[in-house]
Formats: structure tokens, sequence, C-alpha cells
């Protein structure tokens, strides 16, 4: 008598499952890895667009006094992404002017899922900072935490 193959042994399946669990073990984490990576380079894309911005309204002005993010024609909000789709807040991003406004420092402060990311930190003077230890704070003068545009 002939015997008909048809299906899957459970131990073909098993095999199956098991190969199936360490590719998706390996591939979430660097997935997540490269989602915070890109966030965090569109939103360093974003300040330095902010940081144009901010010297433009300086060249108009003559100073910096009254360039807010949301009034000044500068940024539509201090959330990123700025755009009503997204459904979760990334970074919240923060303009201090110096006391005489000749100068300014923003900031962006990761939220969610972006939260073991870091701060960024940018200014007038063209610092970057990325402190990557920790998510409230960044020194623009540590050379140790700064960042490049690539």
């Amino acid at each position: 008598m002939r015997r008909m193959n048809r299906g899957f042994t459970l131990i073909e399946m098993m095999i199956t499952l098991a190969i199936l669990g360490v590719v998706l073990a390996i591939a979430i984490p660097s997935y997540k890895q490269y989602t915070i990576r890109n966030n965090r380079a569109a939103v360093q894309a974003e300040m330095m667009q902010i940081a144009a911005s901010l010297e433009r309204y300086k060249s108009r002005q003559l100073t910096y006094l009254g360039a807010t993010l949301p009034n000044a024609g500068i940024y539509g909000s201090n959330k990123y992404p700025k755009n009503a789709s997204s459904t979760s807040q990334l970074y919240t991003l923060t303009l201090t002017l110096s006391p005489n406004a000749t100068s300014w420092v923003l900031k962006a402060l990761p939220e969610n899922t972006q939260f073991n990311d870091g701060a960024l930190a940018l200014d007038s003077a063209g610092r970057r900072c990325w402190n990557k230890a920790d998510q409230n704070t960044c020194d623009l003068a540590n050379p140790a935490q700064a960042w490049s545009v690539r």
C-alpha cells in the first residue's frame, strides 16, 4: 500500500515556530531602536530649521525679543511632531531667550516612546548636544555630548 503524506507533522510545526520566535526576538528590538534613531534625526533636523527661522526673525527685528515657538511664525507648537495626524507626542520643544534677548537655547525633551533617548539642545552659537544618559538636561559646553548633523 502506498501512504500519502498530507500536511505537516507536529515536530515540523514546532521547529517552524521556534525559528519564527528567534527571528522576532531579534527583529522587534532592532526595529524599535531604528524608529527611535529616526525620530531623533527628524527632531534634530526640525531644530535646525527652527534655528534658521530664529536667525531670520532676528535679521528682521534686530533682536530675539518676542520670539517664541508658537507666536513668532517660527513653529506651530511646542510639541513634536507638529502635525495633527500624529497620535503621540515624541518631544517637547522649549525655547529660552537670554535676559537681554541676544541669544537663545532650544531644547527637545523626549516623551512617550522616545523616553529612553536623552535630551537634545541647540543654541544661538551653533552648539549642539545630546545627553544619552539624561532625559531632562543637556550640557552645551560639554564636547562629549555634541551631536553632528550628517
